[in-house]
């Protein structure tokens, strides 16, 4: 089968806000937008064929300019999204075009992103229908229920951090979202969708590197990974 693949560019929501009055992928980092840095990214992967961000609708016509201004032309579309990531991934698959059978979500809150890993999962989604960005647990996993009582100790590395890109069969993830929202299910990720209706998940291995800012000290760090 040949497969067209989309990333989705997540640049808006609840989940993407540094500050209640501004959104991470738009805070400059190292004289850029964060986004720029991500949109840079997956116009240098071979394997995407097109990009569609999600953003808020007051940022429809600068994103697009962003994206000419910085010669992203696998930018093709831009749309308005919601306060939550479940809707705008659900807004971006039907804003696509027939011929993306395959799609790659990403945060715009991640500017470390590397190509070969976006190759990586899209490799993996190929051939299992889905392939996530996680990072292994290593230290020692305690469950608290009360305070800072420990319940239980987790060892044995059995615990994985989800990152993005995560790609995905479009109608896999398609028929996980629509499945979450008969159910009123709300979800942490898009592999989430996908354990709802009993689809593998396979797990490709991240980076340490590869963090979402989400904090001052997120970008205190990223500031510091860039100047080396």
């Amino acid at each position: 089968m040949i497969y067209m693949c989309w990333g989705i560019i997540l640049a808006c929501g609840k989940d993407e806000q540094f500050t209640s009055e501004t959104t991470t992928p738009f805070i400059n980092l190292a004289g850029k937008p964060i986004l720029t840095h991500v949109l840079t990214t997956f116009e240098h992967c071979s394997d995407i064929v097109g990009v569609l961000v999600v953003t808020d609708k007051t940022r429809l016509e600068s994103v697009m300019g962003m994206a000419q201004m910085f010669g992203l032309s696998k930018v093709k579309k831009v749309i308005a999204g919601y306060s939550t990531r479940q809707l705008s991934v659900q807004a971006a698959l039907k804003a696509l075009d027939e011929e993306a059978n395959l799609v790659v979500v990403q945060e715009g809150s991640r500017p470390f992103v590397k190509a070969e890993l976006i190759s990586e999962v899209i490799k993996v989604a190929k051939r299992y229908g889905s392939g996530v960005a996680a990072l292994p647990v290593l230290d020692a996993v305690k469950e608290t229920r009360k305070g800072l009582t420990v319940a239980k100790s987790v060892t044995g590395g059995a615990f994985w951090i989800a990152h993005s890109p995560q790609a995905f069969r479009r109608d896999l993830l398609d028929k996980g979202l629509k499945a979450a929202s008969r159910k009123k299910v709300e979800l942490a990720d898009e592999s989430s969708a996908l354990n709802l209706i009993n689809a593998e998940v396979r797990l490709v291995e991240s980076s340490p590197l590869n963090m979402r800012i989400r904090s001052s000290a997120d970008f205190e760090l990223a500031m510091a990974l860039l100047k080396g």
